[in-house]
């Protein structure tokens, strides 16, 4: 005989599926938390924030004497040019063509966004400094007065910023250690003729770095971001002043030649070269997509590192490169913070379009697709087998929700649940989803190089 309480109430029952309704809700209400908290953690915070503390103050005295810590690596292979390589132009003694010298100043792209996103310089300014200085050659010193490095910094200026010089020199025009460089660069550009390596696409290297900090591009283009921006928080003037301030202190010129009454030059001058010729042509699309169609059709029958060679595979090859001087730890050190931002960078930023007669689009066109080398992203991969792994632990759990309760974990011997876990495929796909997704915002930012 069947007893009256063990008949199935329907009352009962449509309570019960209330409740285990009600249960579920709660756990894809906590699941989509959990995905999206793991999707914040991961990213932490955009690329905006990681790089710049705003709401730290900017001490340009502090911030002039933080040299960062970088070591080079020796065991990175340089780039390998069996056939040579066509810069679309001649480089020789220090000099290079329009198109050759774009070339070569693309090759320290990584290290320049880096810095300028470090500091909130205009993206591409340190870029047009080097072809102003050094027309995107490193080893083009200035062997009268002993400037060295992509952007040329006398001894003094490099040292008040905390680089260490080849003769320890104190002077603002040093001739000695500039004949000192000529014989340096001599005997290593002769080192390279013998060993095959073609002289126009010479670059430092590593070794050369132990004897002055500014043969390390790192450094030297590190040093010059941060002196801009010292002398950009130090000028409250209108925005276009405080740029041309910064680039006068920092060269000593003014922005335009000088001349007398009969028209002779008495005293060239630097930012507007700078800004208006150099900065304008990395900020033009159109002819920023003719170099690379160049370049590609006067090296089709080229290779590099054992690849077809083109534009991107070359700049892809000498980006990744510029780690053996230490880009890698100067990444870490701008993740981390190193100070605040000066206080009038953003309105730079904002205005230098309208100033040096560029458009918006052609900036953002160098910012977004000219092309940074970036070391394959195994963090990606990696995060998203471990968010898929953990995704597919909750579904095979949810799988043994019902009656598995007195099943000790496998993994926890004389361990016992009074409940297995109840978060289903969609649970599962969610909290995999938000950690992939955090994984990617992360890795976007270029965090865990």
């Amino acid at each position: 005989m069947i007893k009256a309480n063990e008949l199935e109430n329907p009352l009962n029952s449509r309570v019960d599926q209330g409740s285990e309704q009600k249960g579920t809700s709660r756990r894809r209400l906590i699941a989509g938390c959990a995905a999206g908290v793991s999707a914040l953690i991961l990213s932490g915070c955009n690329e905006e924030e990681e790089f710049l503390d705003r709401g730290k103050p900017f001490e340009w005295r502090a911030v002039k004497a933080n040299k960062p810590e970088v070591g080079c690596d020796h065991s990175i292979s340089y780039p390998r040019t069996p056939e040579g390589v066509d810069l679309l132009g001649e480089v020789e003694n220090g000099y290079a063509t329009k198109d050759a010298q774009t070339i070569l100043v693309l090759r320290y792209k990584n290290i320049t966004d880096t810095i300028e996103k470090m500091w909130n310089l205009p993206p591409g300014l340190l870029l047009a400094m080097a072809l102003q200085e050094a027309h995107g050659m490193d080893l083009s010193p200035n062997y009268t007065d002993g400037g060295l490095g992509l952007v040329h910094m006398q001894p003094d200026r490099s040292s008040q910023y905390g680089l260490e010089n080849l003769t320890k020199s104190r002077k603002n025009i040093d001739k000695d250690q500039g004949q000192k460089f000529e014989e340096i660069i001599t005997k290593f550009k002769n080192k390279m003729k013998r060993s095959g390596r073609n002289e126009n696409d010479c670059r430092v290297d590593t070794h050369l770095c132990d004897l002055d900090d500014r043969f390390n591009p790192v450094l030297n283009l590190e040093a010059a971001g941060r002196m801009m921006a010292c002398f950009i928080d130090v000028r409250p003037d209108d925005y276009n002043g405080i740029l041309r301030y910064a680039l006068y202190r920092h060269s000593g010129r003014p922005y335009e030649d000088e001349k007398d009454v009969s028209g002779k030059v008495v005293k060239q001058g630097f930012g507007k070269n700078v800004l208006e010729v150099y900065l304008k042509r990395l900020y033009d699309e159109d002819y920023l997509k003719g170099l690379e169609e160049r370049f590609n059709e006067a090296n089709k029958d080229r290779t590099i590192n054992g690849h077809q060679m083109t534009l991107r595979q070359y700049l892809d090859a000498h980006q990744e490169y510029n780690y053996s001087y230490g880009l890698g730890d100067l990444e870490r050190l701008a993740y981390k913070g190193r100070g605040g931002i000066p206080k009038n960078s953003e309105a730079v930023i904002n205005s230098v379009t309208s100033f040096i007669g560029a458009s918006e689009s052609g900036k953002n066109f160098f910012e977004q697709n000219i092309y940074s080398g970036k070391p394959f992203p195994w963090g990606i991969v990696g995060g998203g087998l471990v968010g898929l792994a953990t995704g597919m632990g909750f579904y095979l759990g949810g799988k043994y929700k019902k009656g598995a309760g007195k099943a000790p974990l496998p993994t926890i011997p004389k361990v016992t649940l009074s409940k297995r876990p109840t978060i289903g495929r969609r649970e599962a796909l969610l909290i995999g989803g938000g950690g992939i997704a955090g994984l990617v915002f992360l890795f976007r930012n270029k965090v865990g190089e």
